[in-house]
């Protein structure tokens, strides 16, 4: 009878003892998920504070140059941190580009600032055409956003109003 009741102890600490790896196990795993949305989370977050720069005047028409010109600094600055060697190894286009209909190359953010100081001069004002002896400030509209697979901006299209 005495065996009987050590091994009937030594049973209830063996379901005891995996009790408890059970417990360690599911809080690990449930922990480790709370981690993984967590990430994701601010991932999610820090890419949509990333593309609200760029897509503030997403259908606006009253878009002038100089917000255009500050979507192009904003572009450079994030252009210059971004490794084109990260683009080549996933595939993915981490920069940003800034387009405007007029503009042949296209892309206001390879140029440089004497560039788009000439930019700027000959694309603040026109000749109002119901009054030729009036100037007018010239109107962008934003027509587009591209996004790349990460749901990150990487293409801004601007056009004549």
């Amino acid at each position: 009878m005495d065996n009987a009741a050590k091994a009937l102890l030594m049973a209830a600490e063996i379901l005891i003892a995996i009790l408890i790896l059970t417990l360690a196990v599911y809080a690990f795993v449930y922990y480790s998920d709370v981690a993984v949305t967590y990430e994701k989370s601010r991932q999610e977050q820090e890419i949509q504070k990333f593309n609200s720069q760029f897509t503030k005047y997403l259908g606006t028409e009253e878009v002038t140059i100089q917000d255009i010109i500050t979507l192009v600094h904003i572009a450079q600055d994030y252009n210059a941190k971004v490794d084109e060697g990260i683009k080549k190894a996933n595939g993915k286009t981490n920069k940003v580009e800034i387009n405007v209909g007029n503009v042949p190359s296209g892309d206001l953010t390879i140029k440089n600032d004497n560039e788009l100081i000439e930019y700027v001069k000959d694309n603040t004002s026109e000749t109002d055409p119901t009054d030729p002896s009036k100037i007018v400030i010239k109107k962008y509209k934003c027509t587009d956003a591209k996004y790349n697979d990460e749901n990150r901006v990487y293409k801004v299209i601007f056009s004549e109003t």
